[in-house]
């Protein structure tokens, strides 16, 4: 991570700008104290002005109140994260309750979970907030995954939010016309008949056969618990940050009114809720590498994790782990946080002069573009990692027989990591893979007359890996399919040879 500033043109673009740092708010929005530095600026008008270049997500009006607030965010970083957990709890019971803790985890019916405790923990500390209704109320996860669901008989949630109402990536146990819901409730049936089954399974590995004793594992190879993980940050989080909230076809120029009562205008809650699914701390552009890794900064010093302003969820992480990674330029951490801040900052200045001008309008499209461009790499880059991995795994197979049964854990657990997030590339609009004008899916080209689009990607990696007991013929086509998975990822986002080859 380097220490991000403004763009020129951001800062021309910002004039008006009230300031930024330390606040307190009554929202329940994340607030850090930083310090900035002032540069000058001119605008198109050719007048001087200077405005705050800061290195921290925090804003605040011409009264001083924080006007940054995604705590419904944090709420549902913290739901995946606990979903994730009850995934690793359950045991080989038959008890049929599985299924319905899951899908009340997903869909908080009637808000009955915002009384429930936090599942997820952070050694060394404790959390400031106890319930999902200490960081935001009535928040669910359901109601915010790409192309909605059914309710009734309805079709409800965010049913256009699915680019071109299609889904794909996906194929056993659902329907032509499926939704990511209905994939969710695919992967949580087979939990329950997991956790139900009677009898035990068991791997081949040269000790001879090892029980699987992990229950969300099943014996084809698929980690449900990376899965479902995966696939929700992407399907809920992923889509509503760069689909919606930051999406191509928000009009900010016609949410410069406040909110409610609240001290910060409509466009600005919404472009802080698509920075929320991202899930980084306020202060993520002084942090470096080592410290987002670690995910918990206690930033004043108490023992104390506050969950909305002092720990870095999901891809935010992911980010700095590929930095980390890289072998030559990559510094995702930073191009990511200066595109949001940038942003943020002509949003706050408009909010203040009650209009977005047209060079406001250009500078924050391009903001919002090298923000989500960004992100996507930060995943992309990921599924990359785990390709590596994958190819890795296979490679300690033994005469038909896996080394080990943690040779089979890897596969099954570095499988479900790359298939889950490999889905989620077909959420974004400003993705490689998606035409800018129609959103349609369009192919990559790689290699020597060659190319790809992430449908066929997406075909070559499967719905479950390809396993040690399999032929050697099936065993060497699978590797070359994630080989070619792997080249097409390369071109798509550009990645430099070297560091797709030490991800």
């Amino acid at each position: 991570m380097k220490k991000t500033i403004l763009s020129c043109a951001v800062l021309a673009a910002s004039l008006g700008l009230a300031g930024c740092g330390s606040s307190s708010s009554d929202n329940d929005s994340p607030s850090v104290s930083s310090s900035s530095e002032t540069v000058s600026s001119t605008s198109s008008a050719g007048a001087s002005s200077s405005a705050a270049a800061q290195n921290t997500y925090a804003f605040t009006n011409a009264n001083g109140e924080s006007t940054v607030s995604y705590s419904g965010q944090v709420a549902r970083q913290v739901m995946v994260e606990d979903i994730k957990a009850y995934i690793g709890s359950i045991v080989k019971s038959g008890d049929p309750t599985v299924k319905a803790d899951l899908m009340s985890l997903f869909e908080n019916p009637s808000s009955a979970n915002d009384a429930a405790a936090i599942q997820m923990s952070i050694e060394g500390y404790t959390l400031a907030q106890s319930t999902y209704g200490d960081i935001s109320t009535g928040k669910s996860l359901v109601g915010k995954i790409a192309g909605g669901y059914v309710q009734d008989g309805s079709a409800s949630g965010e049913t256009s939010r699915l680019i071109n109402d299609t889904f794909i990536g996906w194929q056993e146990g659902l329907s032509a016309d499926a939704k990511p819901y209905d994939l969710v409730v695919y992967y949580i049936d087979q939990l329950q008949a997991l956790a139900a089954k009677a009898d035990t399974s068991s791997v081949e590995t040269v000790d001879g056969a090892v029980t699987i004793d992990k229950v969300y594992v099943a014996e084809n190879g698929v980690d449900y618990q990376q899965l479902v993980q995966k696939f929700l940050l992407m399907a809920v989080g992923f889509s509503q940050g760069t689909n919606d909230y930051l999406g191509p076809n928000r009009d900010f120029a016609s949410e410069l009114t406040l909110d409610g009562d609240a001290p910060y205008t409509t466009a600005e809650h919404h472009f802080d809720e698509g920075f929320g699914y991202f899930g980084a701390t306020p202060n993520y552009a002084e942090l470096t590498d080592s410290e987002i890794i670690a995910a918990a900064v206690d930033s004043d010093m108490n023992g104390v994790i506050d969950l909305t302003s002092e720990y870095n969820f999901g891809q935010s992480v992911n980010c700095a782990k590929r930095d980390v990674g890289a072998v030559s330029g990559s510094d995702l951490t930073a191009e990511v946080i200066s595109g949001f801040t940038e942003g943020r900052t002509i949003v706050a200045a408009a909010s203040e002069a009650g209009s977005l001008t047209a060079d406001q309008e250009t500078a924050l499209q391009a903001a919002i573009a090298k923000a989500a461009g960004a992100w996507e790499k930060c995943i992309a880059s990921t599924v990359v990692h785990y390709i590596n991995d994958v190819t890795g795994d296979m490679e300690a197979f033994s005469n038909g027989e896996f080394a080990s049964i943690d040779n089979f854990y890897n596969l099954a657990k570095h499988w479900s990591e790359m298939k889950g997030f490999a889905l989620g590339l077909q959420f974004s609009p400003y993705s490689p893979f998606r035409d800018a004008g129609t959103g349609a899916l369009v192919a990559i080209d790689y290699g020597t007359d060659q190319s790809a689009s992430l449908d066929e990607v997406l075909a070559w990696m499967g719905d479950a890996p390809v396993l040690a007991n399999d032929s050697d013929v099936a065993i060497q086509d699978y590797k070359d399919a994630l080989m070619q998975a792997r080249a097409v990822l390369q071109a798509a986002y550009g990645f430099d040879s070297d560091n797709v080859e030490n991800w």
